[in-house]
């Protein structure tokens, strides 16, 4: 027997998979994220597992998009799947499999007048049915910091830049360090709950990415509310934090920085863009984009 005590906490942390872009136009289902772990590596081993536990935690991601595919983990409260096994000689059934179920995301569409909008859908099942939630996006807000840095040859980081699908530069804070507790605060022009927000991390595209910060971990606050903390991946490209448990129309949104990918070069963390998905009442009249 091997006397041994296991314990993983596992956390599934991503916003949804910012890899669902479709080449050509078209819907693009999401990606699933897997975790996976091979226990039945224990079958080797001289004797049985004397005693573990794995625990599986949703971080930054709504326990409702987190499925357990394999492990035999029991759900214990909202967000956190458990196993405890004692004397166990593992079989391939022991393996773990956890899957992190992005929503839809509709890259290119238009409205049947002709003019361009991006959507997002929420939920499985078929994008083209009118049973999930479905998101607007726009950038119709106000933006405020905290701190702001210093422009740098003629070129300007203010928050302003968030909403300006044309700037060049991103917003970065102007703190000593990498911003720590620095915050963004959007106000929309027409308040709507929202169905998620689309987050450009860092100094985008390029290789500005690398040698500036990005977060890593924000702490999203709503109408002074309604908070959550939500991951970010190290990526370039659009990744949607989804919007749970709050239903009422959104004055006033503050993203706050609470842990960062650190820059190779300077310390100065930087968000490119954020986008706001309104939550639609109904499926919009819309085309795939070509």
């Amino acid at each position: 027997m091997r006397k041994m005590i296991w314990c993983w906490a596992v956390a599934v942390a991503c916003a949804w998979a910012a890899q669902t872009r479709a080449n050509g136009g078209g819907y693009a289902f999401g990606v699933h994220s897997y975790f996976k772990y091979r226990l039945s590596t224990g079958a080797v081993w001289n004797g049985t597992i004397e005693k573990g536990t794995v625990v599986v935690r949703a971080d930054g991601i709504a326990p409702e998009e987190v499925r357990v595919e394999k492990g035999h983990l029991n759900h214990e409260g909202r967000d956190r799947w458990v196993r405890d096994f004692a004397n166990l000689k593992p079989t391939l059934d022991d393996d773990i499999l956890v899957s992190a179920i992005p929503g839809y995301y509709v890259p290119g569409m238009y409205r049947r007048d002709s003019r361009y909008q991006r959507y997002i859908q929420r939920g499985g099942g078929d994008p083209s049915s009118n049973q999930q939630g479905w998101g607007g996006a726009h950038t119709r807000y106000k933006a405020t910091a905290s701190s702001t840095l210093a422009p740098i040859k003629g070129h300007r980081f203010g928050p302003e830049n968030l909403a300006n699908e044309a700037a060049q530069y991103p917003w970065s804070e102007g703190v000593p360090g990498p911003g720590i507790g620095e915050w963004v605060e959007l106000v929309p022009g027409n308040p709507s709950p929202l169905l998620a927000l689309g987050v450009y991390s860092g100094f985008q595209p390029g290789a500005l990415f690398q040698k500036n910060g990005r977060p890593s971990r924000v702490e999203i606050e709503l109408n002074g509310e309604h908070r959550f903390t939500a991951t970010l991946g190290d990526v370039q490209d659009e990744q949607l934090v989804p919007i749970i448990g709050y239903a009422k129309p959104v004055s006033r949104i503050r993203i706050t920085i609470r842990d960062v990918y650190a820059g190779t070069q300077y310390a100065d963390t930087c968000i490119k863009r954020i986008i706001l998905y309104d939550l639609l009442s109904e499926r919009p009249d819309i085309s795939v984009a070509r």
